[in-house]
């Protein structure tokens, strides 16, 4: 057991020293981590809140990370953001498919002209996609009393969609192209995130181990 136990510690620090050697550059390793856990943790908050509004379908999250990833080109919002918003709506309103992807629009639309926070614009998009428009009414956004729900719902998610031309508009100044290279390193991060992920990993199972052997 002596033996077993000093093998143990001896994986274990290799892989400590491998890992702190791969960090050492300014912690650049240690962010990509962080970057790519980040994103992760999205996905699987997203897949959970989908999954609640009864959509299952495999390739839904794919589709809605693709959309995220354009979202995150066109505004100077990052794709973690776009998915969190995303697993709002769905949670929520359950929300789907395109009209997930258009509330996630109108959301953004509606922050940005009326200075509030994207996810509450969200709250209320997902309330009245269930028929409640007290959110909206709270935020002065106002509709035909005439429409029925649906074109209630429709008709917000249009305004919303020419009020997302502003959160486009942004990326045309300094600060938004600044913005939009702060994320483009950050996806670069999460890149060598995803490859270190399995080495992290493992010295995570070795480490693990040693507590428990140290505990005995």
């Amino acid at each position: 057991k002596t033996l077993g136990f000093t093998s143990l510690v001896g994986k274990a620090s290799g892989a400590v020293a491998g890992f702190l050697g791969a960090a050492t550059i300014g912690g650049l390793a240690v962010k990509a981590i962080q970057a790519y856990a980040e994103q992760e943790k999205a996905v699987a908050r997203l897949a959970a809140a989908l999954k609640l509004a009864g959509d299952e379908a495999a390739g839904s999250v794919r589709e809605m990370e693709a959309f995220a990833d354009q979202i995150q080109r066109q505004t100077t919002m990052n794709d973690e953001a776009v998915l969190e918003l995303a697993a709002l709506g769905a949670a929520l309103g359950r929300l789907t498919g395109e009209s997930l992807r258009r509330a996630t629009i109108a959301a953004i639309g509606f922050s940005k002209a009326l200075n509030i926070d994207a996810q509450t614009a969200m709250r209320a998009i997902a309330l009245a996609a269930l028929g409640n428009v007290s959110a909206l009414t709270r935020l002065k956004i106002t509709l035909d009393d005439n429409l029925t729900p649906q074109q209630k719902f429709n008709e917000l998610l249009r305004i919303g969609a020419e009020n997302f031309k502003i959160a486009q508009a942004e990326t045309q100044t300094m600060g938004g192209r600044l913005e939009q290279m702060t994320k483009a390193v950050g996806e670069t991060f999460e890149a060598i995130g995803r490859e270190l992920a399995p080495a992290v990993e493992r010295m995570a199972a070795l480490l693990t181990n040693l507590a428990r052997e140290i505990e005995r």
